[in-house]
């Protein structure tokens, strides 16, 4: 495929950003472990101190044959996945020129915002585009149509692993041991529908 990372040369930096009870954290660890037992070495690196409902939570996961830091240098990262609008904006200097940013289309207002203080603001896939990057969205009525948007962390690990050489078995393993036995199938489609968006 094109755009996949040439994982057993190279470490592969992924951010995750959202606002807290998005399950960013769980996206991460998802990935994580997908990434560890397809015999890669990783490291990450959760913000937890923000992680209330409604702050921002950042998480950095790194793998390849041999990673040093779980902190990706600005600028260098591979992947941005955004589970809010104006969490890819904050985070998007992270990301190398041309690489690939994952945007859920879904805003959740900051209290600056919500008090009148500031704007929030608009255009931001088209501005994230004329900047170079590569961007793939998904709707949050999409995601919502699956039965609830708190799919929609693992609907966009679903569009991150087209890009990532791991083994759709690895995934499913995964996926589906992530989340209470009466989610887990839930949960599994919505990694497929990620993964079906090209």
């Amino acid at each position: 495929m094109r755009n996949n990372t040439r994982m057993k040369d190279k470490t592969t930096s992924v951010i995750l950003s959202g606002v807290g009870g998005q399950g960013v954290l769980l996206a991460a660890r998802i990935l994580s472990e997908a990434a560890l037992r397809s015999g890669l070495d990783v490291k990450s690196s959760e913000v937890h101190g923000m992680s209330q409902r409604g702050g921002s939570v950042l998480a950095q996961v790194r793998f390849g044959p041999r990673v040093y830091s779980s902190l990706t240098p600005e600028g260098r990262g591979d992947f941005l996945v955004a589970l809010e609008e104006l969490e890819a904006l904050r985070f998007r200097a992270m990301i190398r020129g041309e690489g690939r940013i994952i945007v859920l289309k879904h805003r959740i207002f900051p209290s600056t915002v919500n008090t009148g203080n500031a704007a929030y603001p608009e255009k931001n896939v088209s501005l994230l585009k004329e900047e170079g990057y590569k961007v793939s969205t998904v709707e949050a009525d999409e995601v919502q149509a699956l039965g609830s948007l708190r799919f929609a962390n693992i609907f966009l690990l679903g569009m991150l692993s087209l890009h990532l050489k791991i083994s759709v078995d690895i995934w499913r393993e995964i996926v589906i041991a992530a989340v209470p036995a009466r989610f887990s199938e839930d949960n599994w489609k919505a990694f497929e529908e990620g993964r079906g968006r090209r």
